[in-house]
């Protein structure tokens, strides 16, 4: 960032970019995308109405409902991609989408071997790297989101995150998204075991009686 001292204002004059590493990034791409595939039985959506079945409070019910959303709504494009030779453009009207060349690179790279030349083209390694990892980053934010919801609507399937999943804010941080005041998420309280080693019932005793073990896997 550059500051004008005159009047204060700043702009943009470089940019830096990490490296990224690839092996990882195309394993956390591989794992992430059965949440995104309708015929998994861990497709976002229908995880996202499990939850808000067994959900009883309404922050619950609240937090389970957007993530449904969320997981309806993505991929979340973020910047635009457009080139030109000679003033003739490469690209096509408004350019390519950051998450559209993700997408592109996951499928004709990764996973299969999906033509992708008219989108991939005139786009850089760098830049399919960059555009590949916004992507993922985004479906590993909803997961974890969502594995913390599991936890606090249903701890005997999930009793706690496990590491990686960061905390209830994580998707929104990564987002730019924010809640409700007055649904505003907070982290599930800390669990004591009964002396049997057994875990505490909730949520209406898992709908009195009725556990689904498949729910979460």
């Amino acid at each position: 960032m550059q500051k004008n001292t005159t009047t204060g204002a700043t702009k943009v004059v470089a940019l830096r970019r990490e490296t990224i590493d690839r092996p990882l990034l195309e394993q956390a791409a591989t794992y992430a995308r059965v949440f995104t595939l309708k015929n998994e039985s861990i497709y976002g959506p229908k995880v996202a109405r499990a939850i808000t079945y067994f959900a009883v409070t309404e922050q619950q019910k609240f937090l389970s409902e957007q993530l449904g959303r969320m997981w309806e709504e993505q991929p979340f494009p973020r910047t635009y991609m457009m080139k030109s030779a000679g003033g003739t453009p490469l690209t096509p009207p408004g350019g390519i989408s950051d998450s559209s060349i993700g997408d592109r690179v996951l499928y004709s790279e990764i996973v299969h071997a999906d033509d992708a030349s008219s989108t991939l083209e005139h786009v850089s390694d760098e830049d399919r790297e960059w555009a590949l990892s916004s992507l993922v980053g985004d479906w590993v934010a909803l997961v974890a989101h969502q594995q913390w919801l599991i936890s606090s609507v249903r701890p005997d399937l999930c009793p706690a995150p496990t590491p990686w999943a960061g905390d209830h804010k994580t998707v929104f941080r990564r987002l730019g998204g924010r809640v409700d005041e007055e649904h505003e998420p907070t982290a599930p309280p800390e669990r004591s075991l009964p002396e049997d080693g057994t875990h505490h019932e909730s949520s209406q005793n898992y709908r009195n009686g009725q556990s689904n073990p498949d729910v979460c896997n």
